[in-house]
């Protein structure tokens, strides 16, 4: 036990004055024997002892109430034979949950984030201006630390808001953990404030928990941890969220009419009836509808709308209802409305007569529209031309995507040519036949920017070209594993069971990233995973780095179409050709969406314009370029002007003539966040250049803009965004297991809290021991009473020798 004010321990030396007083005045008095003496005697005698008794009790009552003065003024705390830190400065890390989900409003009103903002507010309140805080949001975990004093900190904490996505309790605390061991001061302490739903105590977190117990136990003064949950009861929140907006095509072609569907849920016991939901497109409304979501479930509408402007828009979706979460009531979705896809046909084998040419079924398939005579965009443009004329119409075309069927021989000049296309980012795709010329193929592609080889390595050819009687090759299903063609399984879980095979080209795919010799980064760049692949993670990491994948397999496993990137762009190699003549796959109903889906995919998805919250961004600087063939003339006078994403607006000088992009100045670079404020951003310094946001800390929408320095004219703005979400999970408004929580907690031996008083009271003795005081200072107005209850009694019991005399 120590004294925190132990000078004023010697106020218990004032026991003295009443065992004084009580020592001088016990002989005050002096006995006198008198006549009738005798008739008392008897009674002084037996009342003698218990008179001795309460004067003694009063005694020691009057000594022991300075002596508990005196001690509550010191202030004593038990310390259990410990040495304690007591106001010795310290690091405290303070972890707070930003998810979105600590937006949710309790019975009283106020929101989670709110009540972690007072309650940590009143945890700073409590630190010492000598103490180090590091404040770290969750969305901020990843990013490094910086510590503060107290009150700069409770500035930054009125700051945050909830717009993060889920947070995970394990790498959380890795983080703080981390951070801690980088303070200033050897006393740690680390307060992980949240509402610590469900999802962020799965199994991972949990083994994460017990790798940090381990390396806890290995630090000779490991910190103090405390969780302070303020997620209680979410069961009995009603909310109603959009939980998921979607385009229902591959890509979304200007121009064209597209069907968009909005995923709802009502996580309420209640069913929810004429809700109304609204469409926005660019904050425009485009379209109306009342919903009916049954309790505990979900339901979709849906919404038909044409884009005419090429360029990144924003489709919002929102329903008007007051429930426990406002945030997810609204959610957008950015889509990247393109113009029609320039396809480049090279037919190897053509012919005059009507689908004997090469490529007359994929021509068709693509380009249904057009060959049909509707009057409606194709969302393909598809051109054909001989293998003697592909280098002029590489230049002059400028196609999005290049498909040679059954090529024979290429020149090494037309190599180069498709080499280069691919290298800045085209797609090229190749179908087989018996006219393929394998050693060509099989060769390195070269070109000034690069180096590579196909994803596939070309074999000999198995089965039969020709005959009436042909048997498949061989015989049983084929399976397509390409994430976009899992939308040909609708109405048909086998929609490739009735095309037959012949007769195929043996390919040998390569189990390596090897055949990209340029080893170049491509525009998508790491940050995120592929665009183009919309598959599963292990799908769009291999392609994205250069390793093929396999898009559609025999029965036996031999490969049908194998797909890899190959500098910016990407080749696909069919081991069949686009006609008849060794299968029946063109003559089936899923080859039109087959090769729509397929085409639509690889040109049409260029840029990923979704993330969620926590990923990056990356945007390829080349589409913020000023499109010189599409210039409209702005006013002289201000020559200034601003357009969508991926179309351009040029100034014109002041003779009425288009401007010029001047080379020589720099194009400056600049990041919109969601609240408003700009960044500069700096291109990276490689072949493709990109602009790239490492980490989306909130939701919204990031618009990067560009302006590009023009001869005679002002500078041309333009503009394109990336729409940042919260992933649906967060709107999942479920309370973790007490369980699971507890033994979350005693994996770490942290403290579990409810209250902020609870945390700081605990803090406080865990700092300077348990303080007594308050007991002492009880236990004194017990002895004050108790004082003056014998004082009475022995009036009452004793009377004075005087009033004795007096009644005899």
């Amino acid at each position: 036990m120590t004294l925190l004010n132990g000078i004023l321990a010697l106020g218990a030396l004032a026991f003295t004055v009443p065992l004084a007083i009580h020592l001088l005045f016990r002989n005050r008095f002096q006995v006198m024997d008198w006549g009738a003496m005798h008739l008392l005697e008897a009674v002084v005698r037996i009342n003698r002892r218990r008179l001795q008794l309460m004067h003694l009790l009063l005694l020691i009552l009057r000594c022991l109430i300075p002596i508990l003065l005196a001690f509550c003024l010191a202030r004593p705390v038990l310390t259990g034979f410990k040495v304690l830190p007591g106001d010795a400065p310290r690091t405290v890390v303070i972890a707070i949950d930003d998810s979105q989900s600590m937006a949710a409003r309790d019975v009283s009103g106020m929101t989670r984030m709110e009540v972690a903002k007072r309650s940590v507010e009143t945890l700073l309140e409590s630190l010492s201006r000598r103490d180090e805080v590091i404040l770290m949001p969750s969305s901020r975990s990843s990013l490094p630390v910086v510590s503060s004093g107290p009150q700069e900190a409770m500035e930054d904490v009125r700051k945050m808001r909830a717009q993060a996505g889920p947070v995970d309790l394990g790498r959380i605390l890795d983080a703080a953990i981390e951070a801690s061991s980088e303070g200033v001061y050897p006393q740690r302490q680390i307060v992980v404030v949240g509402d610590f739903a469900s999802d962020s105590l799965g199994d991972e977190s949990l083994a994460t928990l017990s790798n940090l117990s381990e390396t806890l136990e290995q630090q000779t003064l490991p910190p103090a941890i405390g969780f302070l949950n303020l997620g209680k009861d979410s069961d009995q929140l009603s909310n109603l969220s959009v939980d998921q907006i979607e385009s229902n095509a591959a890509a979304v072609v200007a121009g064209r009419g597209g069907s968009y569907s909005a995923t709802i849920r009502n996580a309420s016991d209640l069913p929810l009836r004429d809700i109304r939901l609204t469409w926005f497109l660019d904050d425009v409304e485009v379209g109306q509808s009342l919903v009916t979501v049954a309790s505990r479930s979900s339901t979709v509408a849906r919404l038909t709308h044409r884009i005419d402007q090429v360029g990144v828009h924003v489709l919002t979706a929102s329903v008007e209802h007051g429930d426990a979460l406002m945030e997810d009531n609204r959610r957008s979705l950015a889509i990247d409305v393109i113009d029609e896809i320039n396809v480049l046909l090279v037919n190897g084998d053509p012919s005059q007569e009507p689908l004997e040419g090469e490529t007359d079924y994929l021509a068709i398939a693509l380009s249904p529209f057009a060959f049909g005579g509707e009057d409606q965009p194709d969302a393909v443009q598809t051109s054909v031309c001989l293998r003697q004329q592909l280098q002029k119409r590489l230049e002059t075309d400028e196609p999005d995507m290049v498909v040679l069927a059954n090529v024979s021989k290429l020149s090494e000049l037309e190599r180069a040519d498709l080499s280069q296309f691919v290298q800045r980012g085209g797609t090229l795709v190749i179908f087989d036949g018996d006219q393929v010329d394998v050693e060509g193929y099989n060769a390195a592609w070269n070109s000034e920017e690069g180096d590579w080889r196909l994803p596939a390595t070309l074999g000999s050819v198995i089965g039969e070209l020709e005959g009436e009687n042909r048997l498949p090759q061989p015989p049983g299903m084929h399976h397509a594993i390409y994430s976009p063609w899992e939308s040909l399984r609708t109405g048909n879980e086998q929609p490739f069971a009735d095309v037959d095979v012949f007769a195929y080209r043996k390919l040998s795919v390569r189990r390596d990233p090897s055949g990209d010799l340029s080893s170049s980064v491509g525009e998508s760049g790491s940050v995120s995973s592929d665009p183009q692949i919309s598959g599963s993670p292990e799908e769009g990491d291999n392609a994205a780095g250069g390793v093929p994948i396999t898009l559609w397999s025999l029965g036996n496993g031999d490969p049908l179409a194998v797909m890899a990137r190959r500098g910016a762009g990407k080749v696909v190699q069919f081991s069949i050709p686009c006609d008849t003549a060794w299968s029946s796959l063109p003559l089936r109903l899923v080859f039109l969406p087959m090769m729509q889906q397929l085409v639509l995919d690889l040109a049409g998805n260029q840029q990923s314009v979704n993330v969620s919250v926590g990923d990056g961004l990356v945007v390829a600087t080349k589409s913020l370029k000023p499109s010189l063939s599409d210039l409209s003339y702005g006013d002289s006078r201000s020559g200034q002007g601003s357009v969508r994403a991926d179309s351009a607006i040029s100034n014109s000088g002041g003779d009425g003539r288009p401007s010029v992009i001047d080379e020589s100045e720099a194009v400056e670079y600049r990041l919109q966040y969601p609240d408003g404020s700009q960044d500069t951003v700096k291109p990276t310094a490689d072949l493709f250049p990109r602009l790239v946001l490492p980490i989306a800390l909130s939701k919204g929408a990031y618009v990067f803009l560009a302006e590009t320095p023009l001869v005679d004219a002002l500078p041309a703005q333009t503009q394109t965004l990336r729409m940042v979400s919260v992933p649906a999970s967060e709107s999942l408004l479920r309370d973790s297991d007490p369980d699971r929580l507890a033994a979350a907690a005693a994996i770490l031996e942290a403290t579990l809290y409810e209250d902020v008083t609870a945390l700081t009271n605990d803090d406080q003795q865990r700092r300077f021991g348990r303080e007594i005081w308050r007991w002492l200072l009880a236990a004194l107005l017990v002895l004050l009473v108790g004082e003056l209850f014998l004082q009475q009694r022995a009036v009452a019991t004793f009377p004075s020798k005087r009033s004795s005399m007096e009644a005899v």
